[in-house]
């Protein structure tokens, strides 16, 4: 088995935030880890490793003029095959995760580190429940003749988890982060956190919730989005005029383009975390707060509601229905003495997304397809 030190290189749209617990993992076990990207997002965090921009080729350049960038993967951004070819070429991975195989960027990296000899990974931030039979047919194809594998870290609890073979359910890493707690001295803090340009992260609706429940419980809100343009500039004047016609506006802040590592002050600031959103992909947000010790509502339509439903299974709210997302926020605020409860457990579930579990899993397809012992490097038996 291959004991040396791994070559790990992630290609996607962005370096995103919820691939930093990831990150930390596989350097921890003394692996190299790159990441190579069509954009740089203002909150990412690059303490750890530093993304490859490549930019878009002419061919990329003059399809975006007519069709655009590809919606919001980027699937139309893409460099020079050649030139990244040969980027690939001087410093060979060991292994290459891949999301959404169908952007010309993956198709390109695909060609490009199967011919330099790296073992493949697929990864993408849905269900493999909620595949169609088509979706299906192709990835088993793909993974089958390019001796790659498929995982993502959405899983389905409702359904057996036995998957076909080379598809995996590869959780999220979110590590347990230290602080001291809140001793809920004054208000209860409430946090939610989504772009401001987003209409599915449903700010209204957690502000209309917030309106109705601060008549009778003391509570304030805080609420950390993104704000990257002139349309989400606007969409967060709108949100701010919308809690001044609800009258909260004294009880709740708006913050934008707080960086990654920063956020975690503004967790432990906080009880209650709720992500009202609908048909959420793979929000990383209530992992985080759950590793720093928040009791944590989602609604039923967001892709990470397992995770939260492990934990909290009477949190999970109906999308879109404000009477059901006030009823669950009630349940936590009945008492303090109920509160500290959630909260509590809330700390108990971070093993699920833990370095550990997101290790073995990893170790177990490395060592069942390629022989690549993973975990032998944080054991210390091999340099």
């Amino acid at each position: 088995m291959h004991t040396k030190k791994q070559e790990i290189v992630f290609v996607s749209p962005r370096m995103h935030t919820n691939e930093f617990g990831i990150t930390k993992c596989l350097l921890g076990r003394r692996h190299s880890v790159n990441f190579h990207v069509n954009v740089i997002g203002k909150t990412e965090s690059h303490d750890l490793v530093k993304p490859i921009r490549f930019k878009s080729s002419k061919a990329s350049k003059l399809l975006q003029k007519v069709f655009g960038q590809g919606r919001g993967d980027l699937g139309l951004v893409f460099p020079s095959f050649f030139k990244y070819f040969l980027f690939s070429r001087k410093k060979r991975a060991t292994i290459v995760f891949i999301k959404n195989p169908l952007r010309v960027f993956s198709i390109i990296a695909l060609v490009s580190h199967k011919l330099n000899g790296s073992k493949v990974i697929f990864y993408s931030q849905s269900s493999f429940h909620d595949w169609s039979r088509l979706k299906w047919l192709f990835a088993k194809i793909l993974v089958h003749t390019t001796d790659s594998v498929w995982v993502t870290p959405i899983s389905n609890r409702k359904i057996s988890q036995s998957y076909p073979k080379r598809f995996y359910y590869l959780p999220f890493v979110v590590n347990g982060l230290r602080g001291s707690e809140r001793t809920n001295e004054g208000r209860i803090g409430i946090l939610m956190v989504g772009k401001y340009i987003s209409d599915r992260k449903n700010h209204k609706l957690f502000l209309n919730a917030f309106a109705l429940l601060l008549k009778e419980y003391n509570i304030r809100a805080e609420i950390v989005g993104e704000v990257d343009d002139d349309i989400s500039v606007s969409k967060l004047n709108a949100l701010k005029k919308y809690a001044e016609e609800l009258g909260i506006q004294n009880a709740v802040k708006f913050y934008s383009n707080i960086p990654f590592l920063k956020m975690r002050e503004v967790y432990l600031n906080n009880d209650i975390f709720i992500l009202p959103s609908s048909r959420e992909p793979a929000a990383i947000s209530p992992l985080e707060a759950m590793a720093n010790g928040l009791a944590v509502i989602c609604s039923d339509s967001c892709g990470t509601k397992t995770y939260v439903e492990s934990c909290f299974p009477d949190l999970v709210f109906k999308s879109d229905s404000l009477e059901d997302l006030c009823r669950k926020i009630t349940l936590v605020l009945s008492s303090s003495k109920q509160m500290e409860n959630y909260k509590a457990r809330s700390r108990e579930c971070r093993e699920g997304f833990s370095e550990d579990t997101y290790s073995q899993v990893l170790n177990q397809i490395l060592v069942s397809y390629w022989g690549i012992e993973f975990e032998a490097l944080r054991l210390g038996t091999s340099q």
